[in-house]
This record gives structure tokens, C-alpha cells and sequence, in this order.
């Protein structure tokens, strides 16, 4: 572990401070009390990660923290956990202003004295343009879910709902959150209830009950491969980890902060491919007329076994995410 400084900018409509502010260890300081060197970077990092727009360097607070990280780009997630706690209270003071930390700055190694410029393009919506693809028109899955009626069918809006707020949401442990309601708002029918099962089942690890009703040529297939062999053993206390992590943010203020980046990380990564396929398997469930979550869960063997080239999906897609760390040096802020 190492020593790392991390220096941010806040966003426009933020706030701008006559001396620096120290909250706990983290300082919020004015535009004056930095170097040529600084500012440099600064500047080199703004025109990086394309945020001229959301900027103004001239009066911008520079928001910093010294935290403890193996990497830098572990120290830039951990840091912005911080920032968010110190925000959250700083909201409360200063309610007309939007305060908000720009993906820029620079992290520097406190051991050597290395400096990296923070240079990554943070991702966003973008304009898309539809063209049909047929000369006639033609309905969509997504247009026949409106002839759809049911129980199951308004779990699943509720569950779109959640998902859409985690695309976005840039903090980590909002959007694992978000996707693990998600997740609830499609089985969850009572307090007692729990969706790991399910969960597990159609990240392609069906437990005992859930594996009941699919082809044990299937299973045998998936189990020869060794990496799946080894996550599959580990996948209930990692999906018992996610539940815990939930509970103790709902109801004991637990923070992300608390826990450490790669467990976030795995995490996210496994919330994000397993409630794409929950969602989807439901939305198979109701185009076939299926209304409650009792029905569904009748045949949620079969709808997982059906699913398109299943087996290259669990392996080729699901365990290989699992096994690589695709987004430790990508964007951090969406799964």
C-alpha cells in the first residue's frame, strides 16, 4: 500500500472559498493556494476528459484527500468515496449551490513523487438515431410489453426503473444499490424472501432448487470448464457478500468507503451481467404470458436454458468478466 494525494475540481454551480476548508482529511481550497505546476495539469487533464463545459478553472475549488491505495487508479475510486461524504454534508450548509466533483485532476504517490494526470474519458449519454431496418414496420419486444399486463410485468417496470438510475449514477456503491433493487423488484414477494437463487441461477450458478429442471447434460457441460468450476464454488458468498453489503447501507449507514475497492469492483461487475440476464429472462417470461412471480419461477429452469447460446454466454461472457478486470483501469464510475 501506498501514500496517494488525489486533487479534483468541483463542478460548476459549485461553490468558491476565500480560504481552504479541512473536513477531517479531506480539504476543500481555493484556486489561489496551488503552483504554475499544478495548474498545468490540471489544465492538461480538463482538456483530456473533454470537461471544459462543466468547468471554470479560474474560480474551481480544488478538492483533495491523502488515502492509502495500491494503485492509483485504486487511490482516484477511493478518493472520490470521500469526497461524496464530505459533499453530502456540505449540502446541508450551502443548499443553493450544486456541489459535485469533476472527473479531472491528478493523483500523486506521496512514496516516490510521482505524479499521474487523470486522463479518462468519462462516458455519457449520447444522441442515437433509429433507422428501421425493414420497409414494413414491425413491433419490437419492447412495444409488445404494452399489450402485457400483471404482476410480474410491473416488477419488471420497477425494475427497469432501478436499472436505469444505476447506468448512470456515479457513485459506485448507489449503483450497486440500484441493481441489487432491481433485482428485488423482480422476486422479491416478501421481507423474508431472498433473491440470491434466482440471481445466482441466471448468472449461470443454479443452486440445488433451481437446478432441479435443467438438462444435466447442460450442467455437466458448464462444470467442465475450470474457471467455472472455481467460481462456482466461491459464487454464494460472494452474492451473500452483495445482500450483506445492501442490508448494512440500508440499515446501518454502512458507506463504501467501508469496504475496499476490489470488493466494489466484483461486485459491480456481478450485478451488472446478472441483472441484465434476470431482467431478461423475465421479459421472456412475460411475452410468454407468464403474470406472477410463482408462475415464473415454475419455469425459470427452462427459460434459463433456453436462453440463446447459453453455455458460450456463462463462460465466454459471464465467468471470463469474472476472471479478468475489465474496468479496473476503465471508467469507474459505471458498471
Amino acid at each position: 500500500m501506498a501514500s496517494f494525494y488525489v486533487c479534483k475540481l468541483l463542478k460548476k454551480p459549485g461553490i468558491a472559498v476565500a480560504a481552504t476548508i479541512v473536513h477531517g482529511n479531506v480539504e476543500i481550497r481555493p484556486v489561489q493556494k496551488q503552483d504554475m505546476d499544478e495548474l498545468a495539469m490540471l489544465k492538461s487533464s480538463i482538456e483530456s476528459t473533454k470537461l471544459e463545459a462543466e468547468l471554470e478553472i479560474e474560480i474551481a475549488c480544488r478538492i483533495a484527500v491523502i488515502v492509502q491505495a495500491e494503485t492509483p487508479d485504486d487511490a482516484d475510486i477511493l478518493a472520490d468515496q470521500y469526497f461524496v461524504e464530505v459533499l453530502d454534508l456540505l449540502t446541508v450548509e450551502y443548499t443553493m449551490s450544486h456541489l459535485a466533483v469533476a472527473q479531472c485532476g491528478y493523483v500523486k504517490n506521496l512514496d516516490t513523487g510521482e505524479y499521474q494526470v487523470i486522463t479518462k474519458h468519462q462516458f455519457a449519454p449520447a444522441m442515437l438515431f433509429i433507422r428501421s431496418p425493414h420497409s414494413m414496420p414491425q413491433i419490437n419486444s419492447t412495444q409488445l410489453l404494452a399489450y402485457r399486463s400483471g404482476d410480474l410485468l410491473d416488477r419488471y417496470k420497477r425494475s427497469i426503473h432501478w436499472s436505469r438510475n444505476a447506468r448512470w449514477e456515479k457513485s459506485m456503491h448507489l449503483s450497486l444499490l440500484y441493481r441489487w433493487f432491481a433485482v428485488e423488484a423482480l422476486f422479491k414477494l416478501n421481507e423474508n424472501d431472498d433473491v440470491t437463487s434466482p440471481l445466482m441461477q441466471f448468472l449461470g450458478f443454479p443452486g440445488n432448487a433451481y437446478s432441479k429442471y435443467i438438462s444435466r447434460d447442460l450442467l455437466k457441460q458448464l462444470s467442465k470448464d475450470t474457471s467455472y468450476s472455481k467460481w462456482k464454488k466461491q459464487m454464494k458468498v460472494v452474492v451473500d457478500k452483495i445482500r450483506d453489503f445492501r442490508n448494512a447501507s440500508v440499515h446501518s449507514g454502512f458507506r463504501s468507503i467501508d469496504c475496499t475497492p476490489d470488493d466494489l469492483r466484483l461486485c459491480g461487475r456481478l450485478m451488472s451481467v446478472g441483472l441484465s440476464r434476470c431482467q431478461g429472462a423475465v421479459q421472456t417470461g412475460i411475452l410468454n404470458g407468464l403474470k406472477t412471480v410463482p408462475e415464473f419461477k415454475e419455469y425459470a429452469g427452462l427459460i434459463f436454458e433456453n436462453r440463446p447460446n447459453v453455455e458460450g454466454d456463462t463462460i465466454g461472457t459471464i465467468v471470463h468478466i469474472l476472471d479478468h478486470d475489465h474496468l479496473k483501469h476503465a471508467q469507474t464510475t459505471y458498471f
